[in-house]
């Protein structure tokens, strides 16, 4: 049996007192399907969905309402219609005070979202910069190229006349190709980050632009805040909480939106950049890639290159180095002059070749890479003076004589070359730090 409007009247009453508004609403709805031509049905809808003009309804929401107050207000008698009409429209009115509120709130999210990431590139420019001051790029000299290539042509030279000593220039020889590469590698990489290691100024340009753009930000949001607290006080206190539930903590919904940008999560930015930002595609690409610019494989070249860390911990050359150079001089000396007079078992031409390969491996040996002190600078081109030296004499000699004693070619002739060389080894590697120390501290 049809109910009447009465018996739909004092039902729906009975939902209100319960606080059941999801049935409320639906038999609002019945209502207005039973009754179309009584204004009952409308006005309760309105003021049910409104919470009585005290709930917060989005501009969605009411667009959804607006044809239900046009059938409302058609119907409903003209004594009413003025007071419901004025009623409805304050709502209106309250309900874009709080649509302002969210548009001015927008603002200040995006120009703090803006000013974050603004602020994190400038820290990046600022250790890119410093980095770039503190950095003395190491510089790619020949003596890598050319020890690779010693080695290279020892292991092939060893092959070409097969012996014992293939133990040894195999390995080496593969050494020297890594060497080869790493030197061309090294030449190739300087020429690709060469403008990025010169770009201090673009950096310094950058980073202005940045300050400036951080500076405005911070006036919008100091002027946009000032808005949002006048428009807060325009609010009705009863949407007040609607209000304020919208918006989680400013610096939450910013650093969800940089996250989500950093993890290239489409959606989830997406989602927060129209819900809480005004910023347009072209934009949102221009601050993902300040944000995720961080030139990574260029750091670890300047990190890997960089000779400023060894530079600050070099050591002065002291009084005891001139004296320990003085005694190795007399001691190369002496050991020529009895090598000459008393040493019969030694090849002229394997030892003349091999004494040119160690004096051309002492001049162009670079101690600029590691040396701390003059006493590493020594070991390190020692070290490298006599092996060359040693290798080239023994691969001269067994194609030579078609033999060599271990003892004789392991033993003997590296003691006979490090006598005879050490002398001229600890003056040049003297002479190439006291330059290298010199140079760096004034770089410095």
């Amino acid at each position: 049996m049809k109910k009447t409007l009465k018996e739909l009247k004092k039902e729906l009453e009975e939902y209100e007192s319960e606080g059941d508004y999801s049935k409320s609403l639906t038999l609002c709805n019945d209502i207005i399907k039973i009754f179309p031509k009584n204004s009952y049905g409308y006005i309760k809808k309105i003021k049910i969905s409104t919470m009585y003009f005290k709930k917060y309804l989005s501009e969605v929401e009411l667009k959804a309402l607006k044809d239900v107050y046009n059938k409302a207000t058609n119907l409903i008698s003209k004594k009413e219609k003025k007071k419901f009409k004025e009623e409805y429209e304050r709502y209106i009115d309250d309900c874009n005070e709080v649509e302002n509120y969210k548009k001015i709130k927008n603002k200040v999210i995006t120009k703090k979202l803006i000013k974050e990431i603004s602020n994190n590139k400038i820290n990046i420019i600022d250790n890119k910069i410093k980095l770039l001051e503190n950095t003395n790029i190491k510089k790619h000299k020949i003596n890598t190229f050319m020890h690779g290539l010693f080695l290279i042509l020892c292991l092939i030279y060893n092959i070409m006349n097969p012996n014992y000593l293939l133990f040894l220039t195999i390995p080496f020889g593969v050494f020297g190709i890594i060497s080869v590469l790493t030197y061309i590698t090294s030449i190739l990489d300087e020429k690709r980050f060469k403008n990025k290691i010169n770009d201090k100024e673009n950096l310094i340009k950058n980073k202005n632009k940045l300050t400036e753009d951080v500076k405005k930000c911070d006036l919008d949001i100091s002027f946009n805040e000032d808005i949002i607290n006048e428009t807060l006080s325009k609010i009705p206190s009863c949407f007040i909480e609607d209000v304020l539930s919208m918006f989680e903590d400013d610096n939450k919904i910013i650093n969800n939106i940089i996250l989500s940008m950093k993890d290239s999560d489409v959606v989830t930015l997406n989602y927060l950049i129209d819900k809480y930002t005004e910023l347009e595609d072209k934009e949102i690409n221009y601050y993902l890639s300040l944000l995720n610019e961080e030139d990574e494989e260029f750091f670890k070249y300047i990190n890997k290159n960089n000779n400023y860390k060894n530079s600050i911990n070099m050591k002065k050359i002291k009084l005891y180095n001139y004296i320990l150079l003085c005694l190795f001089i007399v001691l190369s000396v002496f050991s020529l002059i009895i090598l000459y007079n008393n040493f019969y078992e030694i090849n002229n031409i394997a030892f003349l070749f091999s004494t040119l390969i160690g004096i051309i491996t002492l001049i162009i040996y670079d101690i600029s890479e590691k040396s701390q002190s003059l006493t590493d600078a020594v070991n390190d081109t020692l070290l490298n003076t006599i092996f060359n030296s040693t290798l080239a004499y023994n691969l001269i000699y067994i194609s030579i004589t078609n033999e060599l004693n271990i003892s004789y070619g392991f033993i003997e002739i590296p003691i006979i070359f490090l006598l005879l060389l050490i002398g001229p080894i600890y003056l040049v590697s003297l002479f190439k730090y006291s330059i290298l120390f010199k140079n760096k501290h004034i770089n410095k």
